[in-house]
């Protein structure tokens, strides 16, 4: 006979940064700040690098390349991609890529002025800058599959496409493009999905019940 011991786990998320929450510049005057339409929708693809056409390419380009254009096909819009190396951006895009600077402040803002973030990785842990847009209240397009489903709730912050599909991910561009009402709703319950989860003043509580008295 044995020993068993009992080992529990807890599950706490990373808290996003205050400065998202708090950033209060309204969508029109994002895009002044970054100089972008005011007239024609903003679809925005964020990825440490701008864009690869070789090598790992989890972060879906290649679904983007082929979806952008038929969205394009039943909708005009603005696609902005924030990343560092734009240079392999297809031109066929019409992209307007968009340098990091590392600043916190230009994220909120680039994220404020689009009306949906797409994101196409065939597998994320944790997506990050989905969590982020939601917070400033952007609704997301995103595969139905891996970390994704964690971050967004399909048909309420945001919309699932089938992973791998890039025509499926391009009807859900058009969807949020062409819903404006539909969109700015889920912005608004986005907003307050991430701030139930992801606040700091949410996940410090919670590192405090596990770790208080142990430390």
């Amino acid at each position: 006979s044995g020993f068993t011991r009992s080992v529990k786990h807890t599950v706490i998320a990373n808290p996003l940064p205050q400065e998202l929450f708090d950033f209060v510049s309204s969508k029109s005057d994002s895009r002044e700040t970054l100089g972008l339409s005011h007239t024609e929708p903003i679809v925005l693809f964020t990825a440490w690098k701008a864009w690869k056409d070789t090598g790992d390419l989890n972060k879906g380009y290649d679904l983007l390349e082929r979806a952008i254009p038929i969205a394009r096909e039943q909708h005009s819009f603005s696609f902005v991609v924030l990343g560092h190396d734009g240079t392999l951006i297809p031109p066929k895009l019409g992209a307007i890529w968009i340098e990091p600077n590392g600043s916190q402040q230009q994220i909120a803002t680039i994220m404020r002025a689009a009306d949906v973030l797409v994101a196409a990785s065939r597998s994320e842990v944790l997506p990050t800058a989905v969590a982020e847009s939601q917070a400033l209240g952007t609704p997301a397009v995103v595969p139905g599959a891996s970390g994704f489903v964690d971050v967004v709730t399909d048909g309420e912050t945001g919309l699932f496409f089938a992973p791998e599909d890039p025509v499926s991910l391009a009807a859900r561009i058009v969807t949020m493009i062409e819903s404006p009402d539909n969109r700015e709703a889920m912005g608004r319950a986005a907003a307050a999905r991430a701030k139930q989860l992801w606040h700091p003043s949410v996940i410090a509580p919670q590192y405090s019940r596990v770790y208080g008295g142990r430390i």
